[in-house]
């Protein structure tokens, strides 16, 4: 608002996109969106457990719950 922007447009992960959204909503500014990369997908595919998918499970983890902390926090806001 300060520097007279009306519309704002987010270029980052789309492994943390909803947070990163999420954070705008909470306070109170809409945002368009533009996933850069889909590691999620490449995390979860197949659904077999792998050796190979345990750090990327550890990350899809520490998102999820900073998602939780920034919501806690009143950082970011759910739909």
């Amino acid at each position: 608002d300060r520097e007279g922007f009306d519309d704002l447009v987010m270029v980052t992960s789309a492994f943390h996109m909803l947070r990163a959204t999420e954070c705008f909503r909470g306070v109170g500014r809409p945002v368009d969106t533009i996933p850069s990369d889909f590691r999620a997908r490449a995390l979860f595919g197949g659904g077999m457990p792998r050796a190979a998918h345990l750090a990327g499970s550890e990350t899809a983890l520490r998102e999820y719950v900073g998602r939780m902390i920034y919501r806690a926090q009143g950082y970011s806001k759910a739909e």
